[in-house]
C-alpha cells in the first residue's frame, strides 16, 4: 500500500518538476487524493500537454480537444492521440503503454502511471534535466487497492470537476508575476495616496480597490496602445478582433468604473456599490472576451508562426514593455484574472465595513450583483466550450438527417458512451449513444472514429421506466437496464448497460434531460414553458431578477404570458393567465368614454397655488429627496394619519408604508403591527444627509432605511415593536405586453416594465390602476402579470 501512495504522489511531484503544473498545486499538498490525479489525467489533455512540454515538436495541441467536459468521444480521441504519440515520436514499445479505456473507465490506472514513469525516463525526457519517478505496474486485483473502486468514487465526486479544471485558477498561475507587476495584486503597497488618508481598515480596502483599478486601466491602455494599436496596419480586422477581443470597449468602460471609484473614495454622496450595480451589464463583454481567450492566443500563435512583419512587431512591442520579461498572451490573461476578482475584493469590502454602515446594505447587493457576473462570465465559457464539442461532434457523425443538422439546437450534450440496445421488436444492437438536451441520438462506431447515424429519440415526454422483467428471471444483463419509453407510450428501447454504475448514470442523464423539456409548472399552473435560447446577454429571470447564464438554453419561456425564467425559479411562478385580448376596441372611446365606464381618477392632491393637471402625472409638492420614490411599492404619496390606517386595516401583520404627512411636513412610516397600525416619522438632517427614525442608526437614503428594517428588527427603535418591515402595501407586476393608452386616464405600457398596483377597482372592467415613474392611470389587467413582492429587491 505504501509503494502505491509513494507512486502517484511521486508522479504528481514530477508533474510539477516538468512545469506541467506549479509548485503549490493542490495535487502536490498533502490534502491531494488519488482521485485527485485520476479526475486531472482522465480526458487526456494533461497527459498530452507532458509530451509538448517534453518535445514541442512531437504533437500538434490544436489537435486535441482542450475543454472536453468529459465526452467520451472527445476523451478517448485526446487519450489515443497521446498513445500514437508516444509510440510514433518517444519509441515506447505496445507493452510500455496502457489501453485507452484503463484511463477513461479507471480500469488499471497503475498501468496509467508505469506509462508516464517509462516517459518519464526516456531519453526526450532526460533532456529537461529532471529526475523521473520509478513506478512500476501495480495491480488492481487485490480488493484492498485504492484504485478497485475508482470509477465510483469518481461518480460520486463533485458534481462540475473536470481533470483541467484548474485552467481558470491554477493554468495560469505563471502570470502571478505580471499580475503583481501590473500592481494589481495587494502585494504592493507603494501606491499614490488617495486625497484623504486612510484611517481605518475600511479606508485601507477601499483605497487598494481604487488603486488596483487604476492600475487596471493603465493595463488595458498599455495593451492598446503598445500592442493593439501598432498591429492594426500589419494584420486584417478579424486578425485583430479574434486576439484583441473587446479590450478596447473595456478600457472605457474600466475609465469610467476608476473615475466613479474615485468619486466614491472622496465624496460621500457616491457610493462603491452605485459603481458597481450601474457598470454590471457593461461588464458583460467579458463573456465574449473569456469564451475566446484560448482561440486568441492560438491566433497569436498562428501569426507569430506564419507572419514574420507582424511577429517582429510583436517581438519589439513585448521589448518595450517591463523590459520585455512577459509575452503578449501572457498580458492578454490579465482581463480574465481581473474580472473574476471583483466579487472577491468587495466581499473583503464588506468583511471591513460595520452593518450600520449607510453603504453596507448596497454594498451587499453589488457584491450579489458581481457574483452574478461571475457566474454569467464562467457560464458562457462552458457554454463556448461545448459548442465546440458540438462542432467536432458533427464533423464525426456520418449521414445525419438534415433535420439535425444544426446541432446546436439539440442542447447540450448530456452523456455519451457505448452501450447495447434493444429496439422492440428488433434484436439487440451495440450502439454508440448520445445524449443531448432534446434528443438522443444512436450510432455505430466506425474504425476511424467516426459515426454512422443510425436512429434518433426526440426525448420531450418520453420516460424512463426501471421496471425491466424477464419471463425467465431477472437474468444479470436484465439486472444492468432499463426501459426508455417513447411518447404516448407508442414504443420502448431497453438499454443494457455493462454495470450498476453505468446503469445509474445513463438513466439519471436521459432523465434530467426529459425533466429539462417537461416542467411540471406547465400541468400545475397552465403555463407552456419550453428551454429557450436568448441572444441577449443581458435576458433576466422575472423572478429573481438575476442574469440567464450562458449562450446556450439558458432558461424557459412561456408561449402564452411570455415570461421568462430560470429553471430554479420555476416553482415560484404564478399561474398562467394566458394571452390578453386580442385587441382593445371594445373598451376604446369610439364606443364609450374610459370615464363613463371606468371608476373615477381619484385626485391624489389639491392645492390652491397650483395649476389643475392631468390625473396621469404627480406634483412634487414635498422635498426633492423623495422624488425618486416613485419606483418603490411602499412609497404611497402624499396621505393623511387616517386614510393610512384605513388601507392597512385589511392586510396581514407586517405591511407598511411611507407617505408624506403634510400636517408633520415629514415622511411617516405606517405599519400593521400587534393589530394596530403604528406611525414613525422619518427624520432629516440637512448638514449631513442622513436619514433615521432614531439615533440608534443612520442611513444615507430611505430606501437603504426600509431596506434594513426589513432584515432587522425595530426594536432597536422603539421599545416593545420586536418585529420588520414585512410587505409593502402595494403589488408589482411586470408588462408582458406593450399597451398604448387611448385617453388622459390610461396607463401605457412597455414590454418588460414594472408596474405598481394602486388599485383594482376596475377590476371587473378588467382594468387596474397602477404607477410607473411619475405616471398613474389605467391599464389592461391581462398585460401584466403579478409579482409576489420581496421587499430586498426595491
Amino acid at each position: 500500500m505504501a509503494l502505491e501512495d509513494d507512486c502517484w504522489r511521486e508522479c504528481c511531484e514530477w508533474l510539477a518538476r516538468i512545469r506541467l503544473i506549479s509548485q503549490d498545486h493542490s495535487l502536490v499538498s498533502q490534502s491531494a487524493t488519488f482521485v485527485d490525479l485520476c479526475r486531472f489525467l482522465r480526458d487526456g489533455v494533461m497527459i498530452c500537454k507532458i509530451l509538448h512540454i517534453i518535445d514541442e515538436d512531437s504533437i500538434d495541441l490544436r489537435a486535441i480537444n482542450q475543454r472536453p467536459q468529459n465526452a467520451q468521444f472527445l476523451c478517448m480521441k485526446n487519450i489515443g492521440i497521446f498513445l500514437q504519440t508516444c509510440t510514433r515520436k518517444f519509441d515506447l514499445s505496445k507493452d510500455d503503454l496502457f489501453e485507452p479505456q484503463m484511463l477513461f473507465e479507471l480500469s488499471d490506472i497503475g498501468k496509467v502511471l508505469a506509462t508516464l514513469s517509462k516517459l518519464s525516463k526516456c531519453p526526450k525526457a532526460q533532456r529537461l534535466h529532471v529526475e523521473g519517478f520509478p513506478a512500476e505496474q501495480i495491480s488492481t486485483e487485490d480488493e484492498e487497492s485504492p484504485y478497485s473502486n475508482l470509477p465510483k468514487d469518481i461518480m460520486n465526486g463533485p458534481e462540475d470537476v473536470e481533470s483541467n479544471y484548474w485552467d481558470e485558477k491554477e493554468a495560469y498561475c505563471f502570470i502571478d508575476e505580471i499580475y503583481a507587476g501590473l500592481r494589481l495584486a495587494p502585494a504592493n503597497k507603494q501606491q499614490e495616496p488617495s486625497r484623504s488618508k486612510p484611517r481605518e481598515k475600511r479606508d485601507l480596502c477601499l483605497q487598494e480597490l481604487v488603486e488596483t483599478e487604476g492600475n487596471y486601466v493603465q493595463a488595458l491602455e498599455m495593451i492598446a496602445s503598445e500592442f493593439y494599436r501598432p498591429l492594426k496596419g500589419l494584420i486584417n480586422e478579424e486578425q485583430c478582433r479574434k486576439i484583441f477581443s473587446t479590450i478596447p470597449e473595456m478600457a472605457k468602460t474600466h475609465y469610467i468604473i476608476h473615475q466613479g471609484l474615485r468619486k466614491a473614495q472622496n465624496s460621500s454622496n457616491y457610493t462603491v456599490s452605485q459603481v458597481f450595480l450601474n457598470n454590471q451589464e457593461k461588464l458583460l463583454i467579458y463573456g465574449e472576451y473569456c469564451a475566446n481567450l484560448s482561440l486568441a492566443q492560438q491566433e497569436l500563435e498562428d501569426l507569430m508562426n506564419n507572419n514574420e512583419p507582424a511577429r517582429n512587431q510583436i517581438q519589439r512591442c513585448q521589448d518595450n514593455v517591463k523590459e520585455g520579461k512577459h509575452q503578449l498572451r501572457e498580458y492578454l490573461v490579465v482581463p480574465l484574472q481581473r474580472i473574476l476578482k471583483y466579487h472577491l475584493l468587495l466581499r473583503e469590502l464588506m468583511r471591513c465595513t460595520v452593518q450600520t454602515h449607510s453603504d453596507y446594505n448596497t454594498l451587499k447587493e453589488a457584491y450579489e450583483a458581481m457574483v452574478d457576473l461571475a457566474d454569467y462570465i464562467n457560464e458562457v465559457k462552458r457554454d463556448s466550450e461545448m459548442l465546440q464539442i458540438i462542432r467536432d461532434l458533427q464533423s464525426s457523425i456520418m449521414d445525419i438527417p438534415h433535420e439535425f443538422s444544426k446541432m446546436e439546437a439539440l442542447g447540450k450534450l448530456r452523456h455519451d458512451g457505448d452501450i447495447k440496445i434493444e429496439s422492440h421488436p428488433h434484436p439487440i444492437k451495440r450502439r454508440y449513444v448520445f445524449v443531448f438536451d432534446k434528443v438522443m441520438i444512436m450510432c455505430k462506431q466506425t474504425k476511424d472514429e467516426k459515426y454512422a447515424y443510425k436512429d434518433m429519440v426526440k426525448l420531450e415526454n418520453c420516460k424512463v421506466d426501471n421496471n425491466v422483467t424477464s419471463t425467465g428471471g431477472l437474468t444479470k444483463s436484465k439486472q444492468n437496464s432499463f426501459y426508455l419509453v417513447l411518447s404516448g407510450n407508442k414504443g420502448a428501447y431497453t438499454i443494457f448497460t455493462k454495470d450498476s454504475d453505468a446503469k445509474e448514470k445513463w438513466m439519471k442523464n436521459i432523465s434530467e434531460a426529459i425533466d429539462f423539456l417537461n416542467p411540471p409548472e406547465n400541468q400545475t399552473l397552465n403555463h407552456n414553458f419550453a428551454v429557450t435560447t436568448f441572444p441577449r446577454p443581458n435576458t433576466r429571470c422575472e423572478k429573481c431578477r438575476k442574469l440567464l447564464k450562458g449562450t446556450l438554453f439558458q432558461g424557459y419561456q412561456c408561449s402564452k404570458c411570455n415570461m421568462i425564467v430560470h429553471k430554479n425559479c420555476l416553482n415560484e411562478v404564478n399561474r398562467c393567465q394566458g394571452c390578453p385580448p386580442p385587441a382593445i376596441d371594445h373598451i376604446d372611446t369610439v364606443n364609450m368614454s374610459p370615464v363613463e365606464e371606468m371608476p373615477p381618477i381619484p385626485q391624489h392632491r389639491r392645492h390652491s397655488s397650483l395649476p389643475r393637471i392631468p390625473s396621469n402625472s404627480l406634483v412634487h409638492i414635498y422635498p426633492e429627496y423623495l422624488n425618486s420614490l416613485q419606483e418603490y411599492p411602499w412609497w404611497a404619496d402624499m396621505m393623511t394619519r387616517k386614510t393610512a390606517e384605513i388601507q392597512l386595516s385589511e392586510t396581514q401583520e407586517g405591511t407598511f408604508l411611507l407617505r408624506w404627512s403634510e400636517h408633520h411636513r415629514m415622511p411617516v412610516m405606517s405599519l400593521k403591527a400587534n393589530g394596530a397600525t403604528k406611525h414613525m416619522k422619518v427624520h432629516y438632517t440637512e448638514e449631513k444627509g442622513w436619514f433615521y427614525l432614531s439615533e440608534a442608526r443612520y442611513f444615507v437614503g430611505i430606501a437603504e432605511l426600509i431596506q434594513h428594517y426589513s432584515r432587522y428588527s425595530l426594536a432597536e427603535s422603539f421599545d416593545g415593536l420586536d418585529c420588520i418591515l414585512g410587505r409593502p402595501i402595494f403589488d408589482t407586476a411586470v408588462v408582458r405586453f406593450a399597451y398604448e393608452g387611448t385617453g388622459v386616464s390610461h396607463l401605457s405600457l412597455s414590454l418588460g416594465q414594472r408596474v405598481i398596483i394602486l388599485s383594482r377597482e376596475g377590476e371587473s372592467r378588467g382594468w387596474w390602476k397602477g404607477r410607473i415613474g411619475n405616471r398613474t392611470g389605467y391599464f389592461p389587467k391581462e398585460y401584466v402579470n403579478t409579482d409576489p413582492h420581496i421587499v430586498n429587491r426595491w
